[in-house]
């Protein structure tokens, strides 16, 4: 898995680094968001900063593994310990990440057990190997309550 095909995984999901601005992860919609669309919210803020930390274990326990889903550069993953393990490779080769903004956070539920979460991004990352990577796109999380739990299922991102 390539870098950049890595941090689309990343962005789509969790983001590397230091918080750049108050509120930068923040829900657009917070006013309106119903209990369980304040909790997807909060769940994305938290993974956030699980991976701002550099936390891989505890970015990861935000899914749920079986029926995880990935749909990134044209590709469709499925393996759910695959994909940890690229996600572990890639912090593990992370020196710091300078930015990292989310413009835009918009939760809706799509349907009782499951809300969807899009977001935009921006960040500046530094690898232990000094290469510089700027990503910018957008992102899209599935969200599933399974026995009172928040978790994701699949992302896609570009």
């Amino acid at each position: 898995m390539g870098a950049t095909v890595a941090l689309t995984l990343v962005t789509t999901a969790p983001v590397l680094a230091s918080r750049s601005e108050p509120g930068s992860d923040d829900c657009q919609n917070s006013a309106a968001l119903t209990a369980d669309e304040a909790r997807v919210c909060a769940n994305f803020h938290n993974m956030v900063e699980d991976a701002r930390r550099l936390d891989a274990d505890a970015v990861l326990k935000h899914f749920w593994a079986d029926g995880f889903s990935a749909a990134l550069a044209g590709e469709l993953l499925r393996d759910f310990p695959g994909w940890a393990d690229g996600y572990r490779a890639l912090l593990a080769t992370t020196e710091s990440l300078d930015r990292v903004d989310f413009p835009q956070v918009v939760v809706r539920t799509i349907a009782e057990d499951t809300i969807l979460l899009l977001n935009t991004y921006d960040q500046r990352v530094v690898l232990q190997s000094g290469d510089v990577l700027e990503p910018t796109g957008y992102g899209t999380q599935v969200w599933v309550r399974r026995q009172s739990e928040w978790r994701i299922v699949h992302i896609a991102g570009e």
